[in-house]
């Protein structure tokens, strides 16, 4: 069995940090925070997600643990938290990348699900087997979980924009 724990997450985020800082990946320090932030995020994403890898010998077919029909089950307690678990990657990658436009996030947020369902899929397939059922719902919840984390960005950026306004108007100054 591979495992994937909190050592090797604190290990990667400290070597991401001594990178970063090294390399001067980072334009300005609340983008490093941001970076890191999302660094320790995927991490998390790919502990829940990929780990642990289990090496067994099971009589089963990989194409049964395959779900390529919509909701099929409907909205399931795996589908909410799926769409909580993406939420980050909505709100952080404009934090990190404040140019990104409304288009890319939407082709980002697709992106992130698919990998992860397509990651699963072949550790199911180098495996034999897989404890997951992968699920073409759990693509679809991660864009909106994606989609939803944007909106917060975009909503919580206006507000700023509002109350920066409204204190200019106020004061007569910034």
């Amino acid at each position: 069995m591979i495992d994937f724990d909190i050592s090797i997450i604190c290990i990667g985020i400290a070597i991401f940090a001594i990178l970063t800082l090294i390399r001067k990946w980072y334009k300005s320090i609340k983008r490093y925070v941001f970076q890191i932030l999302m660094f320790v995020y995927l991490m998390m994403v790919i502990e829940k997600t990929l780990f642990p890898i289990e090496f067994i010998d099971l009589e089963y077919n990989i194409w049964d643990r395959i779900n390529l029909v919509p909701f099929s089950e409907g909205l399931t307690q795996n589908g909410i938290l799926n769409i909580i678990m993406t939420v980050p990657f909505g709100f952080l990658l404009p934090c990190i990348y404040k140019d990104i436009s409304a288009k890319r996030m939407l082709l980002l947020s697709v992106f992130i699900g698919v990998i992860i369902g397509s990651l699963q899929l072949g550790i199911a397939l180098m495996a034999g087997f897989t404890f997951r059922i992968i699920d073409i719902d759990d693509v679809i919840f991660n864009f909106i979980g994606s989609i939803i984390g944007y909106g917060i960005y975009l909503l919580v950026g206006f507000c700023v924009k509002l109350l920066h306004s409204a204190n200019t108007n106020k004061d007569g100054k910034v």
